[in-house]
């Protein structure tokens, strides 16, 4: 008898165990959420990436548009949209993934009427389904903010999903980024992340590391250190 009410009392303790450690990451995502969306809405009218700049100037814009040929793109953390926006108004299609709703509704306010199209996926980098090939695949500073032992299986996601002729661009976070030592982000080293990248069929056209400091994303608050790697890569040829 004694047993019993032994394992009813332990069963319950572990089913208020669980339910209260669902409504802490449940309050814990709503924080990071709303913490996003105050970034997303304060960048909305914020210049595009230098990088993302480079590789279009480089990479696109003296490429044939031929049969009205449209060009396609995911980007792995839309965030502000603000790249998004660019594409689609200039006739790309573009597949946005991220976990802030707001990230949407900027994107579909801000690209009304263009001539390209938008496609949304609210989830996390590892959860997503790609279809087909594409052009371009970006990621600025979003995938070291998931989960580090996914990494590989998202680069090799990614380098089956991109065209032979097209270009993957991402920035991660060096080891001695603030946001890595404080455990918001995982760091890679210079070689660690030149490694997965080969070691995923990734061909290296450019690999800069630069250190420099600056705000963290919201304007608010003292300069940190940023070490950010930045990576641009096709698939290796058979």
């Amino acid at each position: 008898m004694i047993y019993k009410i032994s394992l009813i009392l332990l069963s319950f303790i572990l089913i208020i165990t669980v339910i209260i450690s669902i409504k802490r990451e449940h309050k814990k995502n709503n924080r990071v959420n709303k913490d996003w969306s105050s970034y997303i809405i304060s960048q909305i009218d914020s210049d595009t990436r230098p990088l993302f700049k480079k590789i279009i100037k480089d990479y696109f814009d003296d490429r044939e548009h031929k049969n009205n040929f449209q060009y396609s793109a995911v980007n792995f953390g839309s965030g502000s949209g603000r790249e998004d926006i660019e594409l689609i108004n200039n006739g790309w299609e573009v597949l946005s993934i991220d976990l802030c709703p707001e990230s949407f509704k900027v994107i579909e306010k801000n690209t009304q009427n263009s001539k390209g199209k938008s496609v949304f996926f609210h989830g996390d980098f590892n959860s997503v389904k790609l279809v087909k090939k594409y052009d371009l695949i970006m990621s600025f500073f979003s995938l070291p903010f998931g989960n580090k032992k996914n990494l590989d299986e998202i680069l090799k996601n990614i380098n089956n999903h991109i065209k032979a002729d097209g270009i993957f661009v991402a920035n991660f976070f060096g080891e001695g980024h603030d946001f890595v030592k404080n455990n918001k982000a995982y760091g890679l080293s210079s070689k660690e992340l030149l490694m997965k990248l080969l070691n995923n069929n990734f061909e290296i056209i450019e690999f800069k590391n630069n250190t420099y400091y600056r705000k963290a994303f919201s304007s608010e608050g003292k300069k940190i250190k940023w070490e950010v790697l930045e990576v641009i890569a096709k698939k290796q040829k058979l």
